[in-house]
């Protein structure tokens, strides 16, 4: 990739944005965030995917201030967010387990932007709220959802269940996935290791 970008240079292509974009991006996946920080820099002009790809470097490795600080830069340079933008934020969000904040970008979503969560969005918000324990604000997040996508968010808090141990939900959230498909294999393994977990903390 180095050998690339030496190359893109010697070629005088380094202000081209696609190409531009591309190289943030692969040292983000990388997790050369100071070589995408210094090629995005240089772009003489930045798209809303130019900034994209290097809110995704910073939230893949959980570094939540500097998406923050990336995302003020971007609402200051009049870069309208899009829908990818709040995956990014959101998946930070969930990564870190920042409740407060991924409520305030999943509600902005709506309320400055216009835009209605897709299931992306929501997988994410559920994926917080599980793993922090709010589940009862999870299952708010999934009965707002088009009956099209339930199975997957369902999915989604089942497993949260199996990390947490919590019976009752997973119940629920089993008993939901077998109603819309009766052979989703993830449903019967994630219950089942629920009520084996439930039992042996019980012993314990």
């Amino acid at each position: 990739g180095r050998k690339l970008h030496a190359n893109i240079v010697q070629s005088q292509l380094e202000e081209d944005l696609f190409i531009g974009n591309n190289l943030v991006d692969m040292y983000g996946k990388f997790q050369l965030l100071n070589e995408a920080l210094e090629v995005f820099e240089e772009l003489p002009v930045r798209d809303i995917i130019s900034w994209n790809v290097l809110l995704s470097g910073y939230a893949q490795l959980g570094q939540v201030k500097q998406v923050s600080i990336s995302f003020n830069r971007l609402l200051e340079k009049e870069c309208m967010p899009d829908a990818i933008t709040f995956v990014i934020l959101l998946s930070a969000c969930s990564l870190t387990g920042l409740i407060e904040e991924g409520q305030v970008f999943f509600n902005a979503m709506n309320s400055l932007y216009s835009f209605t969560p897709s299931i992306e969005h929501c997988t994410c918000m559920v994926n917080l709220y599980s793993h922090t324990g709010q589940l009862s604000n999870a299952l708010m997040v999934i009965e707002n959802v088009r009956e099209a996508d339930y199975v997957h968010l369902w999915s989604v808090l089942i497993g949260s269940c199996q990390k947490c141990i919590h019976v009752e939900v997973g119940r629920w959230a089993f008993e939901q996935l077998v109603r819309l498909d009766q052979d989703n294999v993830v449903a019967y393994v994630c219950m089942s290791n629920i009520y084996a977990l439930a039992a042996m903390q019980k012993e314990q």
